[in-house]
């Protein structure tokens, strides 16, 4: 029971301290020890203010990315994401919280992992930026959710006022599907909201990820 209650709480916070949308194209199962998986993936929102003022805008993220497992229950890896308005390079780290055993009527374990992003990006303003990215994932490794908060912040300051106040923060709730097997296509749909940005808009995002495990 406390196991439950510290991932309930976790969750919690990643939902209450939700930048550019940056998608997970992941299912909470971790590599096999010294397995590669290559993938790339690309999402598009519903945000009709922006498709009016920014045509491009509707495209949300557009990724590739490489992941290696380091063992039994972690599995670390690289992304490079074109996130309006940022260019962003990732190192993420994921690791197996918990594991049940596998589930009757499902025949499949109930995971959950967590997934810590850190990153480095150029704003379309030219101002260097700085990412966290972290992620909880739970479900099946076939079918799957979870919650995740992005923060950006500038490294450097220009002389337009506005480019001195770049940091975004944002949190998506997402469901998602991871099938095939060596060869696999991940759809997934989120709802990503903005609490602190003034507007507390929000938007849904659809994407898919092709990925390929060597």
């Amino acid at each position: 029971m406390k196991k439950v209650g510290l991932l309930l709480f976790t969750y919690l916070i990643l939902v209450y301290t939700g930048c550019g949308h940056v998608s997970t194209y992941q299912s909470p199962k971790i590599l096999n020890k010294g397995e590669k998986l290559w993938g790339t993936g690309i999402s598009i929102n519903n945000n009709k203010e922006l498709k009016n003022s920014f045509p491009i805008a509707l495209l949300s993220d557009l990724s590739i990315y490489t992941r290696y497992g380091l063992s039994d229950r972690a599995e670390n890896g690289f992304k490079l994401s074109f996130s309006l308005p940022f260019l962003l390079t990732s190192y993420h780290y994921k690791y197996l919280l918990l594991q049940t055993a596998p589930v009757k009527p499902m025949k499949k374990s109930l995971l959950v992992t967590g997934d810590l992003g850190l990153g480095l990006g150029v704003a379309s303003s030219g101002n260097l930026a700085i990412g966290f990215h972290p992620t909880l994932l739970f479900g099946r490794e076939d079918i799957y959710g979870g919650v995740s908060t992005n923060i950006i912040y500038p490294l450097s300051r220009g002389p337009n006022p506005s480019s001195n106040s770049l940091n975004i923060l944002s949190s998506r709730i997402f469901t998602g599907a991871s099938i095939g097997h060596k060869w696999k296509f991940n759809p997934e749909i989120s709802y990503d909201f903005f609490p602190y940005s003034g507007d507390h808009y929000g938007m849904i995002v659809v994407g898919f990820s092709i990925q390929r495990i060597f």
